[in-house]
């Protein structure tokens, strides 16, 4: 909060020391904290498996919709954008499980995967960024929220700046025990900026 009030100041002090914008910009954004930006209610249904088979079940590609400039600006309070960042990172999901019972919930699943990629990823031959998590079979976690923490991968490549761009994901999932209901899970997907 304090380096938020400190820049209008020190763009003032900047513009009389410095004789070039871009020192000005720069002094600006050394004074930006990193920041993180949910994506909220990313949906996905993993269906009743009755019977448990040796395989995983992966869910049908879904696409979220994200405007990386407008985050940027929106969270930084100035008139900046992408080229102005030097990191962005898929950081994780956590997943809320919406509608679990004694009989169906996270000890059904021995393990699950996130699987995401861009519009401009696939266009350009990137791999989809994976992460997985073992899931116990332990009664206290039935209900519990599982974050799976995706790898450290700058995704600058990956997204556009003054264009749309569009994230999807996949979910895989090994059973331990059939299911007689579908399970519904909410996620959220957080992102960290830094300048």
């Amino acid at each position: 909060m304090y380096k938020k009030m400190v820049i209008p100041a020190l763009a003032i002090v900047a513009l009389a020391g410095f004789p070039s914008c871009n020192k000005v910009k720069d002094e600006i954004l050394k004074n930006i904290d990193p920041f993180t930006y949910a994506q909220e209610h990313v949906m996905f249904e993993i269906p009743a498996q009755p019977l448990v088979l040796p395989l995983e079940f992966t869910t049908p590609e879904q696409t979220e919709t994200i405007y990386i400039n407008q985050i940027i600006k929106d969270n930084s309070g100035l008139n900046v954008n992408i080229d102005d960042f030097s990191y962005i990172k898929l950081k994780d999901a956590t997943l809320k499980l919406m509608n679990g019972d004694e009989a169906n919930n996270w000890t059904n699943i021995e393990y699950i995967e996130a699987q995401a990629n861009t519009d401009k990823g696939l266009n350009t031959g990137k791999a989809w960024l994976v992460t997985r998590l073992d899931i116990p079979n332990d009664p206290a976690i039935k209900y519990s929220d599982k974050t799976l923490n995706f790898p450290d991968e700058n995704l600058k490549d990956y997204v556009n700046g003054d264009e749309a761009t569009v994230v999807h994901y996949k979910w895989k999932v090994k059973p331990r025990l059939g299911t007689t209901i579908n399970l519904n899970v909410d996620a959220t997907i957080r992102y960290e900026f830094k300048p």
